[in-house]
């Protein structure tokens, strides 16, 4: 590995093409594929945390927070927890869990970095406000730009509900498919 994502994105943007992005999106999807097979949660997925090896290749890095599910739908956070606050999912401060799913939410931000180029999450927002407009439904807007395939992606990894996102398998249909 030479460099993490939000190092790569922050070059000029002929290296960061769309069909680039999405291969790197396709990958962190089958990644957490992997990872939610396992019974997995990684808590922690940005840009910061993916790995770009040689020809792009992806590797999910930084599992400090990733917890192992037991067979059970939610890992209930622990008090003292800390955790990337614009790109965790509300119900880890509206419930105080996370699931799979909240996994989805991380990664439509991860979906934003891409589309900006890694710009940081709420650009203007103190880690207080981003906390207080997510608990309330509050999304960032879709960055000019947007490569397709990752509007809809963003808005549906970003519902409030987090029965209503999809699952990583359907995101990477979703990413894959159009490609073949």
């Amino acid at each position: 590995m030479h460099q993490n994502l939000r190092n790569y994105l922050n070059r000029p943007p002929t290296q960061a093409e769309v069909v680039k992005l999405v291969d790197i999106a396709i990958q962190v999807t089958d990644g957490m594929i992997y990872l939610g097979e396992q019974d997995y949660i990684h808590c922690d997925l940005r840009a910061e945390n993916i790995l770009l090896g040689d020809h792009n290749t992806v590797k999910i890095a930084n599992f400090h927070l990733a917890q192992h599910l037991n067979g059970k739908k939610y890992w209930i956070v622990e008090k003292g927890t800390r955790v990337a606050i614009r790109w965790t999912a509300p119900e880890a401060y509206t419930l105080k869990r996370l699931s799979i799913k909240s996994d989805v939410w991380s990664f439509g931000i991860l979906l934003w970095e891409l589309a900006t180029k890694g710009k940081e999450p709420y650009p203007g927002m103190t880690n207080a406000q981003v906390l207080e407009s997510v608990s309330k439904g509050y999304h960032m807007p879709i960055p000019r730009n947007c490569p397709e395939p990752f509007e809809l992606l963003m808005m549906n990894c970003w519902k409030q509900n987090e029965d209503q996102r999809p699952t990583f398998i359907h995101i990477f249909n979703i990413l894959y498919l159009p490609n073949k």
